[in-house]
């Protein structure tokens, strides 16, 4: 009998996601598509509390009230039906065969959950970089890039660490409806750089923006698009960082557009209104999913060499490269020069064909399968 699998994530999203939520997004999408018996254990926020999605595929929402959060989560932090219990205790309902546990992007929920499911029957999967210290040599990990593979086996020694790529819906690349630059208050003959992710530092957002207001300052005619919420956080560096970008837009005036999220189901929509999508990331990238869906879309990439992405962009091939160190100004300078490129459409064809053929979601999901297969 083949084992089934059950999924989970951690209590903020549930699935599938409303919002901008890529780990959430990811399980929801690989889930549907495996053949073996799979139920998604995630919070309920509003939804049923269950339901059958695909012939093999089940979604189970866990609902916490309002006054378990208020005297156990919040004042008491005692929380002894944890979320984490709660979704043992489930999968353990599911046991009539032996189950995989597949924790998502949570190295917290994977211990807590430990403490009361086989570590034997459990798998680890990573979308980015997190503390490791209570992790042990016993894990089993996935991860997204060679990069972040590398990074958990430098960090948790003796682990076993496999590789399986983020992905996107190869339908909807190919011929799902896309956004008119209209939207966005944008004619056809706007020369438009778009930004899609967090708003925060790491990721580079504000000198971006600085380096498309020195080029405009100097002649040219460019329109940035930045999707994200530019209030996403109410305190904190992040907040501090965000006023900053909201005060910079109104500094570039009609030549910043801040978009506000758009919802994982819509992503594809948003690249179509692009002629360069940079993706400016000051620190080391896991994957970026930015970068892989502006490929999708046939729309040219400029990005950071920094962490999983340069596995996968290739400069001069499937998109462009900026040069280190980042700065305002060397960033002008490289999306000047890429925008100047001759090659800059026939690069962005190829890189269209090589994603489409190579990260669909069935091909990331048989690859998941595949992985698995040695830890059965």
């Amino acid at each position: 009998m083949k084992k089934s699998l059950i999924f989970t994530v951690p209590p903020i999203h549930s699935i599938p996601p409303r919002h901008a939520a890529a780990v959430e997004w990811w399980v929801y999408n690989v889930a549907t598509r495996l053949h073996v018996s799979t139920e998604i254990i995630c919070i309920r926020q509003g939804e049923v509390q269950q339901e059958s999605i695909t012939p093999h595929c089940s979604i189970y929402r866990i609902g916490i009230g309002r006054i378990y959060k208020r005297i156990f989560q919040k004042w008491t932090r005692w929380d002894p039906l944890s979320y984490a219990w709660r979704l043992v205790r489930r999968a353990r309902s599911l046991r009539a065969g032996r189950q995989t546990l597949i924790v998502h992007n949570s190295i917290h929920l994977y211990t807590t959950a430990a403490r009361y499911y086989p570590e034997q029957d459990m798998i680890l999967h990573m979308h980015n970089m997190q503390d490791t210290d209570k992790l042990t040599s016993a894990v089993k990990i996935i991860v997204p890039s060679q990069f972040l593979a590398r990074w958990y086996k430098e960090k948790v020694p003796g682990a076993d660490v496999k590789v399986v790529p983020n992905g996107i819906d190869v339908e909807l690349y190919a011929d799902g409806d896309r956004w008119s630059r209209e939207k966005f208050a944008l004619t056809e003959t706007d020369t438009v750089i778009l930004y899609a992710g967090r708003l925060s530092p790491e990721k580079g957002p504000l000198e971006l923006m600085r380096a498309v207001h020195q080029l405009n300052q100097s002649g040219q005619q460019l329109k940035l698009v930045i999707i994200g919420d530019p209030k996403a956080n109410s305190s904190g560096p992040r907040a501090k960082y965000q006023k900053e970008i909201r005060e910079m837009a109104q500094t570039m005036g009609s030549n910043c557009i801040l978009a506000g999220s758009v919802a994982p189901a819509d992503m594809h929509k948003v690249y179509a209104i692009g002629d360069l999508t940079v993706v400016p990331s000051r620190f080391e990238e896991p994957f970026c999913m930015v970068a892989l869906e502006s490929m999708a879309s046939g729309i040219p990439v400029l990005v950071s060499p920094r962490g999983g992405i340069s596995e996968f962009v290739i400069d001069g091939k499937t998109g462009f490269v900026m040069r280190e160190p980042l700065s305002t100004t060397s960033m002008a300078e490289d999306i000047q020069a890429t925008l100047n490129r001759a090659d800059l459409q026939s690069v962005a064809l190829h890189a269209r064909k090589e994603t489409l053929a190579g990260y669909g979601w069935q091909t990331v999901a048989d690859k998941l399968s595949a992985a698995l297969k040695g830890w059965r």
